[in-house]
């Protein structure tokens, strides 16, 4: 049973992921289910551990308890903070993306080479011959047994992450799914300029951001064929669910074979033109 102690280094990277842990004490029934939130702290490089044989004990309730302990700090959420939260402009001048043209790169070379590899294993020969960070180390914090989505149990998640953060002398970073996100944000919000909890970076998980992404492009693209042509990919059924951003491994295929398509008939046609103009 791990303590709330990271084994932190200079140069470490530590993002915090916290998410609702639910388990059915009691499987015929289903009743009993204990409702908790579980944290792990991910640190990038992590420390080097040596193999060894895990010995078989007997642990007590005391010593479980002892291991590690977090403060319940209780919080009732503002809903008028709704009306508050305001997104700043971001200044994508800023930001230097030297990877952005990489599918562009690859899907030209649809033409030039065949067989190539897919997107995947192009993003890998990309990448592969930079240097790696090493290793993440993943900790297992203490669990909050109280219900994830109560606003107390998001209240003091924030609060172990910012505790540790400072201890550390490290930028507080956590990552929710969609409903705990929410509330954690508007905990945040809420929170006086002076708190802590503004220094926080607060951020939507990978599955959940998206999925919000493609339902964005469905709904965007609601009358335009697509979901005519992907359902030349998937059963019929199945395309109100991709376009909603709910069957996300689906959705992500259908599209890049939508993106195909669209570029090889862009190619050809600028092909054709440029042999034209010759």
């Amino acid at each position: 049973m791990s303590n709330t102690v990271l084994d932190v280094k200079e140069n470490s990277f530590v993002q915090h992921i916290a998410d609702n842990a639910d388990h059915d004490t009691c499987t015929f029934d289903g009743k009993g289910t204990f409702h908790a939130m579980a944290i792990i702290a991910a640190v990038t490089p992590g420390s080097k551990k040596t193999k060894c044989c895990v010995p078989r004990r007997e642990v007590k309730d005391e010593a479980i308890r002892a291991a590690g302990k977090i403060p319940i700090i209780p919080h009732t959420i503002d809903e008028s903070v709704l009306g508050k939260i305001s997104y700043q402009h971001l200044n994508w001048e800023r930001f230097q993306d030297n990877e952005k043209y990489f599918d562009q790169l690859w899907l030209v070379s649809w033409f030039l080479k065949q067989p190539r590899p897919g997107w995947h294993g192009s993003m890998q020969n990309a990448m592969m011959a930079r240097n790696h960070p090493g290793k993440a180390e993943i900790v297992f914090l203490p669990i909050i047994d109280m219900p994830a989505s109560n606003d107390t149990t998001i209240n003091s998640t924030l609060k172990l992450i910012v505790c540790q953060a400072k201890k550390y002398g490290l930028t507080p970073k956590v990552t929710f799914d969609q409903q705990l996100w929410w509330k954690a944000m508007q905990i945040i919000e809420n929170a006086s300029l002076q708190c802590l909890y503004r220094e926080m970076i607060c951020k939507l998980g990978g599955v959940h951001t998206m999925g919000s992404f493609l339902a964005c492009i469905g709904h965007l693209m609601d009358g335009s064929g697509l979901h005519e042509l992907i359902d030349l990919i998937y059963a019929a059924n199945t395309t109100p669910h991709i376009l909603r951003g709910k069957a996300i491994s689906r959705a992500i295929r259908a599209h890049i074979i939508v993106e195909y398509a669209l570029h090889i008939v862009l190619h050809e046609e600028q092909l054709s033109n440029d042999s034209e103009k010759g």
